[in-house]
């Protein structure tokens, strides 16, 4: 895990990730405010939206040079 945690041992609390990390909506990098295991076997990515068109948008993760697929998406409306 990232950041590291002995086997068999639970999270206790939230801790950032020490691998870097680039979120892209819509191929716009987004503000990462926080990256971090928050839980055992769960992470949390919170990220402010760029400013990219109304629709939906892809979002990639690039964590230390490995990058996740174009599968998830995030519906953008602007008011």
């Amino acid at each position: 895990t990232d950041p590291a945690t002995p086997a068999g041992e639970l999270v206790s609390q939230p801790g950032w990730l020490t691998t870097p990390l680039t979120i892209r909506i819509g191929g716009v990098a987004a503000d990462v405010a926080f990256a971090g295991l928050v839980s055992s076997g769960l992470y949390q990515f919170n990220v402010t939206v760029p400013d990219v068109p109304d629709g939906d948008q892809s979002v990639v993760a690039d964590i230390g040079g490995f990058r996740t697929q174009e599968t998830a998406f995030l519906t953008v409306q602007t008011h």
